[in-house]
Parts: C-alpha cells; structure tokens; sequence
C-alpha cells in the first residue's frame, strides 16, 4: 500500500513538473507571397521551422539565363526587416538539362536565434553569381512567409 503512495505522488511531482514546461505553438502551414514586385516567386515546399529542428525547403522554377551560375538560400528576418540569421546558405542551383528550370532541395537546423521572436520572415532567394555577363550577384527569384510561435505559459 505504501508503495503505491510513493509511487502515486512520484508519477504526480513528474506530471506537474512537465505541465510545468512552457508549450511553444507554431502555425501549422506556411502562406509564401512574393518578396517584391520586381522578382518572381519560386513554387515552395516547405514545413514550418520550429528553433533546434531541421526543416527541409524544396524549390521550383524559372531562371532568366541558363549559362549562369545560381545559389540559393534561406533565411529569416525579423518583421522590420532586420535580418536574424541564415539557415541553409549558398547551395548551388542545378538547372534541368538544356532548360532554365530548376528544383532543389535542402535540409538545415533552425537557428535557436529565432526562438526571441513571436512573429519573423522565413526567406528564400536565388541569386545568380557574378560572371562575366553580371558584375555582381543579382537576386532573380524570392519567396517569403510570415511564421508566428507563440510560448504558452505554464499551467
């Protein structure tokens, strides 16, 4: 009988203490819109970042001009704009053969960085490099979405 009283209250002091755990909710899918006017928006796949998890990004679509090189990233920046940091930067952007379409994908860590904010732009661009045709790297496709967590108190 004692021994089902202690362990009654251990099992009690273990729940209390995970209903103690603050809960972080983050929004179940991603709307993506244009960054810009000036830039198409690439098709996205993606699940929602959540901070220390991985999250995987596939991307599709058209590049201006296929003897470029491309690279593609994505990051996160706060809502005035202010950049958090990057997660997946600089991968190469394989074009179809004899196309100017692409996908690709790729898998990173979400940085814990964006766990401070409630509300932050979860970005993907594709740029092409410089060559001789460009003098500097110019973006060519951007996609953005809003992602909202919110930590619930403790019950």
């Amino acid at each position: 009988m004692v021994r089902k009283i202690i362990a009654a209250l251990i099992l009690l002091a273990m729940l209390s203490t995970l209903n103690a755990m603050p809960n972080t909710i983050v929004e179940k899918e991603l709307v993506w819109k244009k960054c810009n006017d000036k830039l198409p928006m690439p098709n996205v796949q993606s699940n929602v970042p959540i901070p220390g998890k991985n999250v995987t990004v596939t991307i599709s679509g058209e590049v201006p001009d296929k003897s470029a090189q491309y690279k593609w990233s994505f990051s996160y920046i706060n809502l005035k704009g202010e950049f958090i940091t990057y997660s997946y930067k600089g991968a190469t952007v394989s074009l179809c053969q004899d196309s100017t379409h692409y996908t690709v994908t790729g898998t990173a860590k979400v940085s814990d960085k964006v766990a401070a904010y409630e509300r932050y732009n979860f970005v993907i661009r594709v740029r092409s490099e410089a060559d001789e045709k460009h003098e500097k790297p110019t973006y060519v496709a951007c996609a953005t979405a809003l992602v909202v967590q919110k930590t619930l108190p403790p019950n």
